[in-house]
């Protein structure tokens, strides 16, 4: 039943969901002035300063906002994400007009109320990312289909034509739409009378216009997105982490609400089977794609199947979801009933509150790091601007005549400079594991920024090197790809060194002379390999390439509590030319130089050392010292090794950020 008009109820949801909507916009306004781009979204800028039918992971669209974005407020983290905070906020009022006609005014009110409540979908516009207009115009699509085939009005279907057109212009996943659209119009009776319907086919038409730069675009690279899309980047074999999606899903919308979700698909789902249009429509929009992702799951790529991908199959279900709010709390007299179905919102928003208090720290690290925990210092979400700030005041020691030329060990770091200095470099990427895992590769090379196109380019010049060492615990990525630094240039020179945030984030500067031509004196394979895969056998390192050491403390840990007295023990090498000796570090202030040299057999059984361990020290590579933690106060300190190789290279290393407490404390 319609409810006519807006009753003091819907009046005072009307009033609490604007308020809501306006604090949301104030927050993400501010994340979007002070929180650093995501590396996807800085490479989303590049796409956007290339113009292109699509890209070889993107159709056009994400693209396209940022452009018109900075167009008018710059290039700044706010004129990249100002268009999606906009459609992050309008997917409410998309869910609004979604529900009023089905379930009225009321409910109306409540479902978009709901949707603030859900952490996957408020979070929607803090960044620059692919899934804000996929969701706006998967809702978009859904409002149009329902007033189209309840009206068969020719406007309704323009809409739904429209949508279809952004959505396929937005991402690839956008096809779980228009498949679940077609279900709809093939299985239920009001949808099979729409295909006599002219405005079904105009909206086709309509549709279609969005797809057709994506299909000229796979035509011209040979198909190469498509391939990558839904092959290249999944296994396609059986993992069983994949089984383990619903129970991460219901952690990440809260397990209250999950369970009222599928509470509710079921119940509509029983109501379509009864005759229900309109639940009918719903439930096909919301089940097919959760189905999907929940049958594919096991199958595909565990590293970079995102948490979010199912969320447009909870919107529509959040029109049903306050009739089933209702009908459980009326199904009895008892008071847990009421408890429950009020802890579905209030946990929903007890997540949201997390999540953006979350990216409000992030968004102010510089001042708060030393009072947050290690992994939240170590975010890939910050830092961005310092390091924009240290590769300008080296780029400034240097001689080098500009645009400078600039390599990047990882396609965020390159992307993150090209955004924070523009012209003032000329960049290149590192043809790295990461890049083609993630299938940036070729695209890369279509703009000639890959290695190749630099050394083809740029050859007997030279280049500033920039190389992430914040994220491998033992750092072989890090070494591989000093490897494969080392084989570009004649000569290598380490000229500095930037600590953000206490150390959580490092990032060495290198001074490469002599670009060599591809296949020149080459000492590495250039691709890293994923820490934990087989190793082929490399070529000796020559002494004066400035390979990192590597070393490791046992048993110890961030955040770990320690008191009186400890062994502290572990191992230290470096394959370039061997360790000279490995001191202790507290608070980066030395303590002592630890006795090196005992058999140590870790690293040589580890996988990721197997084939290409060479320091001449092994196996007594390993190390112990008995620390009094007495000597220092109370309270969190820094806990590192410094380790000096035979040629030279000082490497701070093995960080542990840990309490110190007193035995009777």
């Amino acid at each position: 039943m319609h409810t006519r008009g807006i009753d003091e109820l819907s009046r005072s949801a009307c009033l609490a969901l604007v308020g809501l909507l306006m604090t949301m916009f104030v927050v993400k306004l501010y994340l979007g002035v002070h929180l650093d781009l995501f590396g996807d979204e800085a490479f989303y800028w590049q796409s956007a300063q290339r113009p292109a039918l699509a890209y070889l992971d993107h159709p056009p669209l994400t693209a396209g906002l940022i452009m018109a974005g900075t167009a008018v407020l710059g290039d700044s983290t706010l004129g990249v994400r100002i268009l999606f905070i906009g459609l992050g906020l309008a997917f409410l009022v998309l869910i609004w007009m979604l529900a009023r006609p089905i379930v009225g005014v009321r409910d109306a009110w409540f479902a978009a109320g709901l949707s603030s409540t859900l952490p996957l979908a408020s979070i929607l516009g803090v960044a620059a990312v692919p899934d804000v207009p996929l969701t706006f115009f998967s809702l978009l699509a859904m409002v149009g289909l329902e007033r189209a085939t309840r009206t068969g009005k020719v406007i309704y279907w323009l809409v739904f034509g429209l949508a279809l057109a952004g959505g396929l212009a937005t991402h690839y996943r956008f096809i779980l739409v228009p498949a679940a659209a077609g279900i709809y119009l093939l299985v239920t009776a009001n949808g099979r009378q729409q295909w006599r319907r002219g405005g079904l086919w105009i909206a086709v038409a309509v549709g279609i216009c969005g797809l057709l730069p994506v299909l000229l675009f796979n035509v011209e690279q040979d198909f190469a997105p498509l391939r990558y899309q839904f092959g290249e980047r999944h296994a396609w074999q059986f993992n069983a982490k994949g089984l383990l999606q619903p129970a991460i899903q219901a952690a990440v919308t809260t397990p209250v609400l999950y369970l009222f979700f599928i509470i509710t698909l079921l119940v509509g789902s029983m109501r379509a089977l009864h005759g229900d249009d309109r639940a009918a429509l719903l439930v096909l929009f919301a089940g097919f794609p959760i189905a999907v992702y929940g049958v594919l799951s096991p199958w595909s790529d565990q590293q970079r199947f995102s948490i979010h991908w199912p969320l447009g199959g909870y919107l529509p279900l959040l029109v049903l979801l306050p009739d089933t709010l209702r009908s459980f709390l009326n199904s009895g007299t008892s008071a847990w009933r009421k408890w429950v179905v009020w802890s579905a919102p209030s946990l929903g928003l007890v997540g949201v509150a997390g999540v953006f208090s979350y990216y409000l720290a992030v968004a102010n690290l510089d001042r708060l790091y030393p009072i947050l925990p290690v992994s939240i210092a170590k975010s890939s979400l910050a830092g961005w601007s310092e390091l924009g700030s240290r590769t300008a005041a080296v780029l400034d020691g240097l001689e080098l005549s500009e645009p400078a030329n600039v390599i990047a060990d990882h396609y965020y770091t390159g992307a993150q400079l090209e955004f924070l200095l523009g012209g003032r470099v000329q960049l290149a990427h590192l043809d790295e594991y990461k890049v083609h895992a993630h299938g940036r590769d070729q695209q890369y090379q279509i703009w000639g920024i890959d290695e190749a196109s630099f050394r083809a380019g740029h050859a007997t010049e030279n280049a500033l090197v920039i190389v992430d060492e914040s994220e491998a615990r033992y750092g072989y990525n890090r070494y591989a790809t000093i490897r494969a630094i080392c084989g570009i240039f004649d000569r290598l020179t380490l000229v500095d060194t930037a600590d953000i945030f206490g150390g959580a984030r490092r990032y060495r500067f290198y001074l490469g002379e002599g670009v060599r031509r591809q296949g020149e004196g080459r000492i590495a394979a250039a691709r890293t390999v994923p820490v934990g895969e087989n190793i082929k056998p490399f070529l000796p390192l020559p002494k004066s390439c400035p390979a990192p050491s590597f070393a490791d403390i046992y048993k110890i840990v961030d955040d770990d509590v320690l008191t009186g007295k400890i062994k502290i023990k572990g191992w230290a090498i470096n394959n370039a030319s061997g360790v000279a000796r490995v001191e202790l570090l507290v608070d980066r202030k030395f303590v002592a130089s630890v006795r090196y040299g005992i058999r140590d057999e870790g690293p040589i059984k580890a996988k990721i050392f197997r084939d290409d361990l060479s320091d001449p020290n092994v196996p007594n590579i390993g190390f112990q010292f008995l620390w009094d933690t007495g000597s220092v106060a109370v309270g969190r300190h820094e806990l590192a090794l410094r380790v000096v190789s035979q040629n030279g290279r000082i490497d701070r290393i093995a960080e542990r950020y840990v309490f110190i407490n007193r035995p009777n404390n």
